[in-house]
């Protein structure tokens, strides 16, 4: 479904990716951990166009992707939740939501697709009339999830979605991706928390310094010693 092809980017002089490839297949879910400064969250931009790589090739269903604008990208089925939430605090739950769905096609759909979301995040239905801001983190994280999922993807890349969270909600937060999964929709999530991802992925990259160093089954990478030397303090 995603194939990233030697994908170089960089920030002025400073080189965030040497030449990083990846590839995910539909209806697989995929990790990308590492330490934070890696690059992980430059991936995803230029993945979803925010950023342009300086060099190689992004190609989503067989089309070439990289250098496209956002909402381009968006269009063809790939949706981006971004670190920190990046959500319109004085909007309300449902002005948010419905944010997601600006492009034509999920707009014509948008009523049955936020009848999914909130029958996934109940708890976003109760405060749909609530502004964004006045939620809590993990009801943010929802609503950043649930507006990712307005534009109708068949790709989702979730950035960094337990950073900041208490246990009982990241439990809550994995609970909802599971339920994203079973929707057949393919999963990209990059994590600090690298106990997390692997736990929950089929497949995981690891990106230290901008390069890929290993990459496996989510459940045999925790049992590298490497990893569990650099990520987990064993």
């Amino acid at each position: 479904m995603l194939e990233v092809q030697e994908i170089e980017a960089f920030y002025g002089e400073v080189q965030a990716l040497h030449k990083v490839s990846i590839r995910i297949e539909e209806g697989e879910m995929v990790g990308l951990v590492g330490a934070n400064g890696a690059g992980k969250s430059t991936m995803l931009k230029v993945i979803s166009g925010m950023m342009k790589p300086a060099s190689g090739m992004i190609k989503f269903e067989h089309r070439v992707i990289s250098g496209l604008p956002s909402h381009k990208v968006v269009e063809l089925g790939v949706a981006h939740v971004p670190e920190g939430r990046r959500l319109f605090p004085l909007m309300t739950v449902e002005e948010n939501l419905e944010m997601g769905s600006y492009l034509p096609g999920p707009k014509q759909e948008r009523k049955d697709t936020m009848d999914m979301v909130f029958s996934m995040l109940p708890k976003l239905k109760e405060r749909r009339k609530q502004l964004a801001g006045t939620l809590s983190g993990g009801e943010q994280q929802m609503l950043a999830i649930g507006r990712g999922l307005m534009s109708k993807p068949k790709l989702l890349m979730l950035d960094e979605t337990s950073l900041g969270l208490a246990p009982v909600l990241v439990e809550a937060i994995l609970e909802i991706i599971e339920q994203i999964r079973k929707q057949k929709i393919s999963i990209f999530m990059v994590e600090q928390n690298v106990t997390i991802c692997l736990q929950i992925v089929d497949r995981a990259y690891v990106l230290e310094n901008g390069k890929i160093v290993m990459e496996g089954k989510g459940t045999d990478l925790l049992e590298n010693d490497h990893l569990k030397t650099a990520y987990l303090g064993l």
